[in-house]
């Protein structure tokens, strides 16, 4: 059986987050990627992980990330598919998500994404989006 829902959502950490405790006991990268449980990726002793809220891109969304090149791309699966976020600071202030409307849905406005840009964050948020996007085999029941 095949099984996919298009509104389905979940909490993604950046594996650089300096927040993240690594060496905690209950620390597992591979078990939250699989689960999602907040629980596999402690933060360290007064500190807060940001948690992004992410979903997956609608068809018409994903044909245009797909035909984009690699930081572009990211770029604009991290627009569409960012949802939420909390625990994010630009220059001591939380970062509030702003969004626009677009041809093919909502999405991330300019000064939003230029607020919250880093490379490589932008690279793993795109990647996991694209991938909450597709069918996986082995997110069936066994």
């Amino acid at each position: 059986m095949i099984t996919k829902s298009l509104i389905a959502k979940t909490k993604h950490v950046w594996s650089r987050d300096p927040a993240l405790d690594t060496d905690h006991k209950d620390y597992d990268w591979a078990e939250f990627i699989k689960t999602g449980d907040m629980k596999y990726v402690p933060a360290k002793e007064g500190m807060t992980v940001a948690e992004f809220e992410i979903g997956p891109l609608t068809r018409m969304q994903f044909l245009r990330v797909w035909s984009l090149s690699d930081l572009v791309q990211a770029n604009e699966a991290v627009a569409y598919g960012l949802k939420g976020l909390t625990g994010y600071k630009v220059e001591g202030v939380d970062v509030e998500l702003e969004f626009q409307n677009a041809d093919d849905g909502k999405r991330l406005n300019k000064a939003t994404l230029d607020r919250i840009f880093e490379p490589l964050l932008f690279m793993e948020l795109g990647m996991r989006i694209i991938e909450l996007s597709r069918l996986s085999p082995l997110s069936a029941p066994r």
